[in-house]
């Protein structure tokens, strides 16, 4: 049986440090080709904003999820 995990990750330029959400397990199971829903996906980017605000300090101003929504970078993988 496999479990399927995602999670973003950003790079943020103005501290030069890439920043990942934490894991969620979307399947658990094994089928092929399934994917993240769209709850998945915002509940991690939600984790992700937090990470990355949590290392940006003043004079740095927090980022928006909308900023941080478009360049991040969606990842998924399976663990046997």
């Amino acid at each position: 049986m496999s479990d399927y995990y995602c999670w973003l990750q950003y790079y943020d330029k103005d501290t030069a440090k890439q920043t990942s959400s934490s894991e969620i397990r979307y399947y658990q199971g094994h089928k092929h080709g399934v994917q993240p829903s769209a709850n998945n996906w915002n509940d991690c980017l939600n984790d992700l904003v937090l990470a990355v605000n949590g290392v940006r300090n003043p004079p740095l101003k927090p980022l928006s999820k909308e900023v941080i929504s478009k360049d991040a970078e969606r990842k998924t993988r399976s663990a046997h």
